[in-house]
């Protein structure tokens, strides 16, 4: 689309000019949004990994710190030579071994109230004593339990039996 314009010119002798429209065509527009679209569409596919490999991340420093505030726990008991206490560790609540637990751990849990907890949030499962983690990305978690896809978490007692009589002996 073109204006004319008319301009007065010495000797009042008028003169065309041409001067293009403002603004965008239909086409162009619809061009626009398409490119923008596909960018959108590529950059969306790029981060869902990017998202899933932070979850993985995440999940693993907390486990990272769940072993050693058990191992510190663990050397208590050794150093005070309660090995009854260490026995007494398996079937616990790891989180209880901090002293602030995670914003998105939502406490020690039983039958209804399980159901209640959202995907990226951690419980612990009173009836089985597992320490559980609801899996966001869950199309692409491997193993755990599920649907809802979840992480499970026991302590247990692991040690060498020496002496064949089925317990811990020094």
């Amino acid at each position: 689309k073109c204006f004319r314009i008319f301009q007065s010119g010495p000797g009042g002798q008028g003169s065309a000019v041409f001067r293009p429209a403002s603004g965008f065509s239909l086409l162009e527009l619809m061009v626009a949004l398409i490119v923008i679209g596909i960018l959108a569409a590529v950059a969306l596919q790029k981060l869902y990994p990017i998202q899933a490999d932070a979850e993985r991340v995440g999940l693993e420093n907390m486990l990272g710190n769940l072993k050693s505030a058990l191992g510190i726990k663990v050397a208590n008991h050794i150093a005070r030579d309660d090995l009854r206490g260490i026995q007494a560790l398996a079937g616990t609540n790891p989180f209880d071994l901090f002293t602030d637990p995670p914003a998105n751990y939502r406490g020690a849990l039983a039958g209804n109230e399980i159901a209640q907890v959202g995907a990226g949030e951690w419980y612990f499962d009173r009836a089985s004593g597992a320490l559980a983690y609801r899996v966001r990305n869950a199309d692409v978690f491997q193993g755990g339990s599920g649907p809802p896809a979840e992480a499970r978490f026991a302590l247990a007692a692991v040690y060498e039996d020496r002496t064949g009589n089925g317990r811990f002996d020094r």
